[in-house]
Order: structure tokens, then C-alpha cells, then sequence
């Protein structure tokens, strides 16, 4: 490798490095606020309380993502093809943000005006349309400070001000609720307060990306010019859709639910997917530094580099993960209630879709960039399966259902995107370092599970097996975990 390469791959993996740091440490803020908000709300509130939120924040996140219309994405190509001056920076920037706030808006007022049809009983105030517009509109102001290698306001935005104001919201609004302090007329019902919070925590945090993304292009000099926005929807319209399905297969399956089953079902569920989540994430630690680093690469060697590198680091956090679960699922579940104590399965499953999805998640960014006509319609092909499966397994077996057909889906996804990246690039992801990595898990599984049979599940030998658990598979995992170059197809 040239030595400019060597210098270009080095400050790739410290903006790297430094962008999962700055995430990392995020991501432990928010996971405690995500944790303490589950079980306040999942014991307060209630499972179906619980459960109505999640097919509520469903409906939402899945309108503001095709209202951020790919441009969480491609807003960063763009912004690398200017000419770098702050004016052509700025003005692409606010074109962005024009183009976003004319689609959410004009989506967040039909789905006002549908709202009762949507929720005919009124389970849920119609308030819930406002944050339409306000995660589109801070998901690309925040995507924009993204282009100077920085993830550190996108990390506060999400990790601290979102999920601890809605945590703050949330037990203020049940004081409010639960009490005579506003009087009779102005009373307000448990989901209302549950909903107005959440929509005061997307509120907060769009005032924080509005103000970092002005102080760094600064005001507009001229109005944003809607021709020029129209422009960048088109050429990002693949990517729309693209971004719109990937964040469906997260969020129809639980309105699907809701829909078969009812909400206590689709509470249980959404505990199971919040629980995910948090592993679903590993991959977000490296895809906002990835996403520039990529978009500004010039030799597909650098990107197999760090692909293959990446794949591997996550497939060994999110196995662990996952083989945690299989050990201490019903601990983990009954801690929020008694009522979640079913999940325990659900969760299992759930994290194994994460595993699969997660280790080849980071291939689709190559192909966004360089091919982006080829995502979006394996994405839609896959929200294809998912509806019909969960639709199908959830008439049946209810919240396990609905797992199942996620599994199946982020089967199948998987699979097209590892075949996407051979036959684009070339790269084969897998090696037998993945292989020497599931054998750790497996092992240091069984052993942890002869523990628990040994100490008959008490509290001391669940700490035990805990303990030597995760000792046993860091240890070993960092010594078996390497640079991998990708190997090249035949």
C-alpha cells in the first residue's frame, strides 16, 4: 500500500476509533435512561399502556423516516461534492432541511386529520403527529455536523437529551396525571401524558440540532432554493426508500401486532425489541464515522479493510450479547414486571435477529454510495416477507410469532446484502474467524448454564455465572479477534 494510503487508512480508523468512543459513551447515557424509562412506564403505566406507546412511536418513526427522505445518508455526499466553501456548504445544507420540512410537514397533517382512523377508540391523542416533523427535521440538521468527522452533538442529541427528557417528561406527566393539581377540566389521561412527553423529548432535542447546525454554517444568506431541493430529493429518492424500509422492518412488525393481537401482546413485544435495540446499536457506534470515511474513499481496498475488520468486532460483541440473554432471558424479563416474564423467548429470538442483520449490516453502505439503486429494493422485497410472516405467525403464536417472522426476514436481508457486496466488490466478509468466535460463545455458554444447574439459579450463583461468563469470553474473544483483510471472490 502506497504510503499516502497508510496515512489516509490511519486518520480513517482514529476518526473511527474516536467517533465509537464519543458514541460508546452515549450510548451507556442513553442505555440507562432506556432502562429506567422501560421499567418505570412498564410498571407505572402499564403492559398495555406499554404497548400502545410502542405501536404509537411505530407509526411515527416509520413517517419520519421517509420524511427525512434519505438524506441521513446521502446529505453527506452531497455536502462532499461541493466546492468547500462555506457558502456552497451552507446552502446545501438548508436545502436539505427545506426539502425535509416540506415532506414531514405536509405528512404529519394527513396523519393529523386520519388520526381517528388510525386509533378509532382514541387510544391516543393526536398530538403524536407533531413529532413527524421534528425528528425529520433534527435527524438532517444533525446528519450535517456530521461532515466535519464529529459525532459528538448526533451523540448528545440522541443519548442524552432524547431519552432522558422523555424519561423527566414522563414521570412529570404522571405526577400531572395522577394528581388533583390541575383540577378536573384539565386533567389529562396516563397515555397522554405518556405521548406529550415523548413529544416534548423530540422537541428539546430539535432545538439542540437547529442551534449546533446554525453555529456551524450559519444562517442562511439566502432563502434555499426549492429547485435545487427538489433536485436533491430526486437523486436521493432511492435512498428514501431505502431508509423508509430499513426502519419498517423495525417498526411493522409491532404495529402489525398491535393490529392481530392487541396491545398487551404488542407491549410484550416492544420490551423485547427496546431490549434489542440496545444491541442493534453496536453497529451505530462505527456507521456515522463510517458513512463520510466511505463516501470519500477512492479505492474499494480501503473499504473491504474496514468492512471486514468492522463485521467481525460487531458479530463478536453482539454474540456475547446474545449468549448473555440465552443464559439470564427470564431474569432479564421478570425484572420489569411480571407481566413480561413470557418475553423471555421473545428476546432470545429478537437478539438473534439482531446478530444476523448487525454482522452484515455495513456492507449496504458501499452500496448506497456506489450502487444505490440496488438497497431499496432489498430492503422492500424484505418488509414484503416480514408483513406477510409476522402477519401470518402472529395469528397463531402472538409475540413469538412476530419474532419468528423477524428472524426470517433478517434471513433473508442478510443474504441479499452479502451477495450484493461479492458481486459489486468482490469482498467476502466471512472467514474463519467467525467460526473460532461462535465455539468461544458456545463453550463459555455451556459453561455458565453447568453453573447456574450447579447452584440451583440462586441470586449468588447467577452473579457467579455472570461473572465467569464474561471474563472467560473477553479474555479469549480479544485474542482471537484480529484485522481481517477481505479475501478476494473467485
Amino acid at each position: 500500500m502506497p504510503h499516502h494510503e497508510q496515512s489516509e487508512m490511519i486518520r480513517d480508523q482514529r476518526d473511527l476509533s474516536r467517533g465509537a468512543r464519543q458514541i460508546l459513551s452515549g450510548s451507556g447515557v442513553r442505555m440507562i435512561a432506556r432502562i429506567l424509562l422501560i421499567v418505570f412506564v412498564a410498571k407505572m403505566y402499564g403492559v398495555a399502556a406499554f404497548g400502545r406507546l410502542g405501536e404509537t412511536v411505530a407509526i411515527i418513526e416509520l413517517c419520519a423516516a421517509f420524511s427525512t427522505f434519505g438524506l441521513n445518508k446521502t446529505l453527506l455526499g452531497e455536502l462532499a461534492n461541493t466546492d468547500g466553501t462555506a457558502h456552497s456548504l451552507s446552502s446545501t445544507v438548508y436545502e436539505g432541511l427545506l426539502l425535509a420540512t416540506i415532506i414531514s410537514i405536509t405528512i404529519a397533517i394527513v396523519l393529523w386529520f386520519s388520526w381517528g382512523v388510525i386509533f378509532p377508540t382514541g387510544a391516543t391523542p393526536r398530538l403524536a403527529a407533531l413529532g413527524v416533523p421534528l425528528i425529520a427535521m433534527s435527524d438532517v440538521a444533525l446528519t450535517a455536523t456530521r461532515h466535519f468527522r464529529t459525532v459528538a452533538w448526533d451523540t448528545i442529541a440522541k443519548a442524552i437529551v432524547k431519552p432522558w427528557g422523555f424519561l423527566i417528561f414522563a414521570l412529570l406527566g404522571y405526577f400531572l396525571s395522577s394528581s388533583q393539581i390541575l383540577g378536573d377540566q384539565l386533567k389529562v389521561s396516563l397515555i397522554e401524558a405518556l405521548i406529550g412527553g415523548y413529544i416534548l423529548s423530540l422537541f428539546c432535542a430539535a432545538l439542540l440540532a437547529f442551534f449546533v447546525a446554525t453555529k456551524m454554517y450559519g444562517l442562511p444568506q439566502q432563502s434555499p432554493l426549492i429547485k435545487n431541493s427538489l433536485r436533491m430529493g430526486q437523486r436521493s429518492f432511492p435512498i428514501a426508500i431505502n431508509e423508509t424500509g430499513i426502519f419498517a422492518l423495525r417498526r411493522i412488525d409491532i404495529i402489525i401486532l398491535g393490529l392481530v393481537v392487541g396491545p398487551s401482546a404488542s407491549g410484550v413485544y416492544y420490551l423485547g425489541r427496546q431490549l434489542a435495540t440496545v444491541v442493534e446499536k453496536i453497529r451505530y457506534m462505527y456507521e456515522p464515522m463510517l458513512a463520510p470515511i466511505i463516501a470519500q474513499a477512492q479505492t474499494d481496498g480501503k473499504i473491504g479493510e474496514h468492512l471486514s475488520r468492522l463485521c467481525l468486532f460487531i458479530f463478536t460483541v453482539q454474540l456475547g450479547m446474545l449468549s448473555f440473554t440465552v443464559l439470564f432471558g427470564e431474569q432479564i424479563m421478570t425484572w420489569f414486571g411480571g407481566g413480561f416474564a413470557v418475553g423471555a423467548s421473545v428476546l432470545v429470538i429478537l437478539l438473534l435477529s439482531e446478530l444476523i442483520d448487525g454482522t452484515v449490516a455495513l456492507t449496504e453502505l458501499p452500496v448506497v454510495f456506489r450502487h444505490p439503486r440496488w438497497p431499496p429494493r432489498s430492503i422492500l422485497f424484505t418488509v414484503f416477507i416480514e408483513c406477510m410472516l409476522v402477519g401470518l405467525f402472529a395469528h397463531y403464536f402472538g409475540a413469538m410469532g412476530a419474532a419468528i417472522g423477524f428472524l426470517l426476514a433478517m434471513l433473508t436481508l442478510a443474504s441479499i446484502r452479502l451477495i450484493l457486496v461479492k458481486r459489486l466488490f468482490g469482498f467476502m466478509i466471512f472467514n474463519w474467524s467467525y467460526l473460532h468466535i461462535l465455539t468461544l460463545a458456545i463453550i463459555t455458554t455451556i459453561l455458565g448454564y453447568g453453573i447456574l444447574e450447579f447452584g440451583d439459579n440462586k441470586l449468588p450463583m447467577q452473579f457467579i455465572a455472570g461473572s465467569i461468563f464474561l471474563s472467560c469470553y473477553i479474555m479469549i474473544a480479544r485474542k482471537l479477534l484480529r484485522p481481517q483483510k477481505p479475501v478476494k471472490a473467485n
